[in-house]
This record gives structure tokens, sequence and C-alpha cells, in this order.
């Protein structure tokens, strides 16, 4: 089990990229990182749309002007093959993938995981962070 999990249960695009780079970046800093996703932050990977939240919507073209800047990636998908091409391992919580008859719709990136083993994996984590 990971000694760090990055945590998102919010479904905007924000907290998903912040969670996924999250995972990226520490990977490369040598930390032992997952990132598991749950609740609202499921509905996003299952109907492959990443919106805004609401208070930076006015922003988005301030943010897309200098995102482009630092070469980050806008698109959500893309992260997600960056953070499992890092060996950043990536869960979907499976009582939210069931409650949302996601199971077999959801990237193959993602990994379900059941409840149990997803218990055992924020209990044995050292560090959380949330998002």
């Amino acid at each position: 089990m990971a000694e760090t999990i990055a945590i998102c249960s919010r479904g905007t695009r924000t907290a998903i990229a912040s969670s996924l780079y999250t995972g990226i970046m520490l990977k490369g800093q040598g930390v032992d990182i997952a990132v598991f996703f749950t609740q609202e932050a499921v509905v996003p990977f299952l109907e492959r749309k990443f919106d805004r939240p609401p208070l930076l919507e006015k922003y988005a073209e301030t943010i897309d002007k200098n995102r482009e800047k630092t070469g980050l990636t806008s698109d959500v998908m893309e992260m997600l093959k960056m953070a499992k091409g890092a060996g950043v391992p990536v869960y979907i919580c499976g009582i939210w993938a069931d409650l949302l008859d996601a199971r077999d719709k959801l990237p193959e990136e993602m990994e379900v995981i059941e409840m149990n083993d997803g218990a055992k994996l924020l209990a044995e984590a050292q560090r959380h962070i949330g998002a």
C-alpha cells in the first residue's frame, strides 16, 4: 500500500487535475503515492466531462493563458495517462463505482478498489492529501 494518498472527492477539473499532478510530481521526487477518487469525483471520469468550478469560470481565459506558459496540459485524460505512465496507482472507490453503475465504464488506467482494500489503503497511508 502507498505511504501517501492523494484523495479527491470533488468532481471539478481543478480538484481532479490537482490530485493527478500531485501524484505525478511527488512520484517524480521518489514519494510512494497513490491517487484515490471517490464520491462526485467519479462522475467526470464516467461522463468524460471535466468542468471548472463556477468560481473559476470567469477566469478561464486567464487560467488557460497562464497554464500554457507552464507547459501543463488541460486534458484530464492525458493527465491520467501521465500519472499511470509515471507509476502512480490511480484508484476509484468501489462503492461509488457500484452506486453509479460505472465499473465497466471507467478509463482503463483506473483501478476499482473494493471497500475493504480501500479502507486499508487509507488506514495504512502515513500522509493524506485532500482535494
